[in-house]
Protein backbone atom coordinates (compact mmCIF):
# COMPACT_ATOMS: atom_id res chain seq x y z
CA UNK A 1 0.00 0.00 0.00
CA UNK A 2 1.36 3.49 -1.10
CA UNK A 3 0.67 7.00 0.56
CA UNK A 4 0.06 9.94 -2.14
CA UNK A 5 0.52 13.75 -0.33
CA UNK A 6 -2.01 15.86 -1.80
CA UNK A 7 -1.03 19.05 -2.94
CA UNK A 8 -3.41 22.20 -2.04
CA UNK A 9 -3.55 23.97 -6.15
CA UNK A 10 -2.12 27.44 -5.57
CA UNK A 11 -5.60 29.10 -5.55
CA UNK A 12 -6.48 27.17 -2.18
CA UNK A 13 -5.94 28.46 0.98
CA UNK A 14 -3.62 26.47 3.26
CA UNK A 15 -5.29 23.70 5.43
CA UNK A 16 -4.33 25.42 8.59
CA UNK A 17 -5.59 28.99 7.29
CA UNK A 18 -9.14 30.40 8.56
CA UNK A 19 -11.15 32.89 7.61
CA UNK A 20 -10.13 34.68 10.97
CA UNK A 21 -6.42 34.61 10.03
CA UNK A 22 -7.41 36.14 6.46
CA UNK A 23 -9.00 38.70 7.65
CA UNK A 24 -6.80 39.73 10.58
CA UNK A 25 -5.09 41.46 7.52
CA UNK A 26 -7.41 44.23 7.09
CA UNK A 27 -7.52 45.00 11.22
CA UNK A 28 -5.72 47.91 12.82
CA UNK A 29 -2.58 47.15 14.65
CA UNK A 30 -4.50 47.53 17.76
CA UNK A 31 -6.92 44.69 17.00
CA UNK A 32 -4.52 42.81 15.54
CA UNK A 33 -2.45 42.48 18.67
CA UNK A 34 -6.27 42.15 20.92
CA UNK A 35 -7.44 39.01 18.25
CA UNK A 36 -3.18 37.56 18.83
CA UNK A 37 -4.30 37.90 22.92
CA UNK A 38 -7.33 35.95 22.21
CA UNK A 39 -5.67 33.32 20.28
CA UNK A 40 -3.51 32.50 22.65
CA UNK A 41 -5.64 32.59 25.47
CA UNK A 42 -7.62 29.59 23.38
CA UNK A 43 -4.36 27.86 23.06
CA UNK A 44 -4.22 28.07 27.00
CA UNK A 45 -7.50 27.15 27.27
CA UNK A 46 -6.87 23.90 25.45
CA UNK A 47 -4.12 23.24 27.46
CA UNK A 48 -5.99 23.84 30.67
CA UNK A 49 -8.89 21.08 29.35
CA UNK A 50 -5.86 18.68 28.05
CA UNK A 51 -4.81 19.22 32.11
CA UNK A 52 -8.24 18.35 33.55
CA UNK A 53 -8.43 14.94 31.79
CA UNK A 54 -5.03 13.91 33.40
CA UNK A 55 -6.36 15.06 36.38
CA UNK A 56 -9.86 12.90 35.52
CA UNK A 57 -7.17 9.81 34.94
CA UNK A 58 -4.68 10.53 37.63
CA UNK A 59 -8.05 10.40 39.66
CA UNK A 60 -9.67 7.43 38.23
CA UNK A 61 -5.98 5.71 39.46
CA UNK A 62 -6.35 6.54 42.21
CA UNK A 63 -9.43 4.71 42.58
CA UNK A 64 -8.62 1.42 41.60
CA UNK A 65 -6.14 0.62 44.23
CA UNK A 66 -8.63 1.64 46.93
CA UNK A 67 -11.43 -0.42 45.53
CA UNK A 68 -9.22 -3.19 45.73
CA UNK A 69 -7.70 -2.54 49.23
CA UNK A 70 -11.59 -2.30 49.83
CA UNK A 71 -12.15 -5.97 48.57
CA UNK A 72 -9.34 -7.03 50.12
CA UNK A 73 -10.61 -5.51 53.29
CA UNK A 74 -13.69 -7.32 53.02
CA UNK A 75 -12.48 -10.49 52.15
CA UNK A 76 -9.83 -10.50 54.71
CA UNK A 77 -12.25 -12.97 57.12
CA UNK A 78 -12.01 -15.76 53.97
CA UNK A 79 -8.03 -15.05 52.86
CA UNK A 80 -5.16 -15.13 55.35
CA UNK A 81 -3.10 -12.81 53.22
CA UNK A 82 -0.02 -13.67 55.22
CA UNK A 83 -0.32 -17.40 54.25
CA UNK A 84 -0.44 -16.34 50.64
CA UNK A 85 2.73 -13.87 50.70
CA UNK A 86 3.33 -15.29 47.14
CA UNK A 87 0.47 -12.96 45.63
CA UNK A 88 0.11 -10.61 48.69
CA UNK A 89 3.68 -8.60 48.21
CA UNK A 90 3.24 -8.12 43.77
CA UNK A 91 0.00 -7.03 45.09
CA UNK A 92 0.86 -4.48 47.42
CA UNK A 93 3.61 -3.56 45.32
CA UNK A 94 1.42 -2.97 42.64
CA UNK A 95 -0.94 -1.00 44.89
CA UNK A 96 1.56 0.90 45.97
CA UNK A 97 2.70 2.02 42.30
CA UNK A 98 -0.73 2.77 40.93
CA UNK A 99 -0.71 5.28 44.28
CA UNK A 100 2.36 6.80 43.22
CA UNK A 101 1.80 6.93 39.89
CA UNK A 102 -1.32 8.89 40.41
CA UNK A 103 -0.29 11.24 43.18
CA UNK A 104 1.96 12.18 40.68
CA UNK A 105 -0.53 12.81 37.83
CA UNK A 106 -2.91 14.73 40.26
CA UNK A 107 0.00 16.74 41.40
CA UNK A 108 1.61 17.43 37.85
CA UNK A 109 -2.23 18.57 36.54
CA UNK A 110 -2.64 20.92 39.03
CA UNK A 111 0.28 22.29 39.22
CA UNK A 112 -0.10 23.02 35.76
CA UNK A 113 -3.47 24.28 35.46
CA UNK A 114 -2.22 26.57 38.51
CA UNK A 115 0.13 27.78 36.04
CA UNK A 116 -2.16 28.26 33.02
CA UNK A 117 -4.08 30.34 35.26
CA UNK A 118 -1.67 32.40 36.08
CA UNK A 119 -0.58 33.09 32.30
CA UNK A 120 -4.39 33.79 31.27
CA UNK A 121 -4.52 36.39 34.24
CA UNK A 122 -1.32 37.85 32.89
CA UNK A 123 -2.52 37.98 29.28
CA UNK A 124 -6.37 39.27 30.60
CA UNK A 125 -4.33 42.16 32.19
CA UNK A 126 -2.57 43.14 29.34
CA UNK A 127 -5.66 43.10 26.72
CA UNK A 128 -8.45 46.09 27.78
CA UNK A 129 -10.70 43.57 25.83
CA UNK A 130 -10.85 40.85 28.07
CA UNK A 131 -10.45 42.48 30.79
CA UNK A 132 -14.19 41.90 31.81
CA UNK A 133 -14.06 38.44 30.67
CA UNK A 134 -11.17 37.52 33.25
CA UNK A 135 -11.66 37.71 36.63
Amino acid sequence: MRFVAIQPSRDEAPRGSTSAARASEDLDPRERREAAVISQVELLLAEKRTSLAVLRTGVSIGLAPLSITALLVTLSRFVDLADNLVVSIPLGIGLAGLSVLSIYLITRATLHIHRIDHLIGKLGRRARGLRAFIE
